[in-house]
């Protein structure tokens, strides 16, 4: 599975905080920002996740997310 999200983390320090919580919630995936694009891209690659999760831990954290249409 492969999920990219839009979102409004702009900060170089917040994106690399986010990769370690959430790589605390799905180990095995591939997780990374691209804060060069325009949308501030979350891209996420694992086996099995909830893409709703991410989002709501994103929004918990204060930060926007959604997914990439």
């Amino acid at each position: 599975m492969f999920e990219i999200f839009k979102t409004n983390v702009k900060n170089p320090a917040h994106a690399n905080a986010l990769v370690v919580v959430l790589q605390h919630y799905l180990p095995f995936a591939e997780i990374n920002f691209d804060l060069d694009d325009c949308d501030s891209i979350l891209r996420v690659k694992g086996d099995k996740f909830c893409p709703i999760n991410i989002i709501q831990l994103l929004a918990d954290l204060g930060f926007e997310c959604h997914i990439l249409e």
